[in-house]
């Protein structure tokens, strides 16, 4: 009687043991089950939305005057003391991409195509001495309407994060207008409107959980220059005169992201 109570004490005991045993199992489980690595290799698309702004240096300028009534001693007397017109504004668009995945490398292709409101204006006052009192106002206005890259990714998983590089081709619409008005006869307005292409580098950071991600990135891109020709009016022989403001296009952007894994 006595061992078979002994027996069931233990038997008990044990019981008891093996249940916490597994309770305490449990939770590590479901913690390495959370935390388990995230698979970023497959087919994505999504959205996005940010914050573009320009950093081009001041434009170069050249003129013809061809005419000799003073424009060129106007302009070289610092009668068109322009600076840099840098867009800057609110974008958002859509991006698709593929992504293979090696242990912890994660390389891949990803294109994009945003809208964009990142425009600018700069109106600038003058006065030269030469001609004799003549006092100018020179506006220029410039637009970027939208824009994409084609790039390639290349990157580093730590469980749910992936931190990457990433660079390659950018293309943008851009709009420039190009106004002169002075106190005196000469006036003159010209426009461009121009595709252009160039290229993007960049980095980004990443979370992934379920067939969803969400991150942010930067990308600084340069789409080249754009030349404005601005021909005179307003007096003899002014269609033979023309100003040219060439400007770069260079762009920082930011933008928070959401991806869908299919």
């Amino acid at each position: 009687m006595r061992s078979k109570r002994v027996f069931m004490i233990v038997a008990a005991i044990g019981l008891g043991v093996s249940q916490a045993a597994l309770a305490a199992d449990m939770p590590a489980k479901a913690f390495a089950l959370k935390t388990a690595a995230y698979n970023w290799s497959g087919f994505y698309a999504g959205g996005n939305v940010g914050y573009g702004w320009g950093s081009g240096a001041s434009p170069n300028l050249s003129l013809v005057d061809t005419t000799g009534v003073g424009l060129t001693g106007f302009f070289n007397a610092g009668g068109f003391p322009i600076g840099a017109v840098n867009p800057s504004g609110a974008i958002g668009g859509a991006q698709v991409g593929y992504n293979w995945q090696t242990s912890t490398t994660v390389y891949g292709l990803v294109a994009d195509f945003q809208a964009s409101d990142m425009h600018k204006q700069g109106a600038f006052a003058s006065v030269a001495p030469v001609p004799p009192n003549l006092v100018a106002t020179t506006t220029l206005d410039r637009r970027i309407d939208w824009f994409g890259t084609v790039r390639g990714k290349f990157g580093y998983a730590m469980q749910n994060w992936l931190a990457y590089g990433t660079g390659g081709l950018a293309f943008g619409h851009i709009r420039e207008s190009l106004n002169f008005t002075s106190s005196g006869a000469p006036t003159g307005s010209g426009s461009n409107t121009q595709t252009k292409f160039g290229w993007a580098l960049g980095a980004g950071l990443e979370y992934g959980w379920d067939k969803w991600s969400v991150g942010v990135e930067y990308l600084y891109i340069d789409l080249g220059r754009t030349n404005t020709t601005m021909p005179f009016a307003g007096y003899f022989g002014a269609a033979s005169d023309s100003l040219t403001v060439s400007s770069q296009n260079s762009v920082n952007i930011v933008r928070a992201l959401v991806n869908y894994r299919f």
